[in-house]
């Protein structure tokens, strides 16, 4: 039984393998014309783009470098996340993570004028490519717009996009695919994304907590909340 059990995951792997290069996603970078504070706090859009995208390659199976890997990277090569790069600063980046194809882009939050609450209220213009560095070839773009608020919903159609220019093989039907991905509240996906940029343990568990409380059905910021348990040696907390 173990040794089936075995054959099957390496099947997969290798499977997985043929169908699809390694994946480096960057952080979409802010192109937004406001005013700096309100630019900057708009910044984490950037990083739930690519971290939606990341999520939904490696859910297939497919090799998305993590996070922290590209993190990493922008600091070896001097280069500031959630900046707008070049071409050639992008390749440097596909060069240093060995990825033989980059996921990048930018996003554009144009505030209504009428609305009561300022930056809160407005659209969002994403825009994206795929550099295949294997082949030296790039996508054309591809773009999803729609209101601030449903951006849950215009990230998970851009990954889906995304996977299936990846790795058309592995990639479901946009229903399934959709399916498998129930909606998230915009302040939840927020306070998780926070969370994953903050730089103290302290800092993560708030931003993860209140995530948690605000959309239960959201099992990523209760997965971060795990790990933090479990790094502090709380394992019945982390277990819970």
């Amino acid at each position: 039984m173990h040794s089936t059990r075995l054959g099957v995951c390496l099947l997969f792997f290798i499977t997985a393998r043929v169908f699809a290069d390694t994946a480096a996603v960057l952080p979409f970078a802010n192109r937004t014309s406001v005013t700096d504070t309100a630019q900057a706090s708009l910044d984490w859009i950037g990083e739930s783009i690519a971290e939606t995208v990341r999520d939904a390659i490696g859910s297939r199976g497919a090799v998305a470098l993590s996070r922290k890997e590209t993190e990493e990277a922008y600091r070896q090569l001097n280069l500031r996340p959630l900046s707008i790069l070049t071409e050639a600063s992008m390749l440097k980046i596909g060069e240093a993570l060995d990825a033989e194809q980059v996921v990048y882009g930018s996003f554009e939050f144009r505030p209504d004028p009428a609305a009561a609450h300022g930056i809160a209220d407005g659209s969002l213009k994403i825009t994206a490519r795929i550099f295949d560095r294997r082949r030296f070839k790039q996508s054309s773009e591809f773009i999803e717009s729609g209101n601030l608020e449903d951006l849950p919903a215009l990230e998970a159609h851009l990954a889906w996009r995304a996977l299936v220019l990846l790795t058309p093989r592995l990639a479901p039907p946009e229903a399934d695919f959709r399916s498998l991905r129930p909606p998230v509240r915009l302040d939840a996906e927020e306070n998780y994304v926070r969370g994953l940029l903050a730089r103290s343990p302290e800092q993560q568990e708030r931003f993860f907590l209140q995530a948690a409380h605000l959309d239960p059905r959201f099992g990523h910021p209760d997965y971060e909340l795990g790990r933090l348990h479990y790094q502090r040696k709380e394992y019945r907390q982390a277990a819970d």
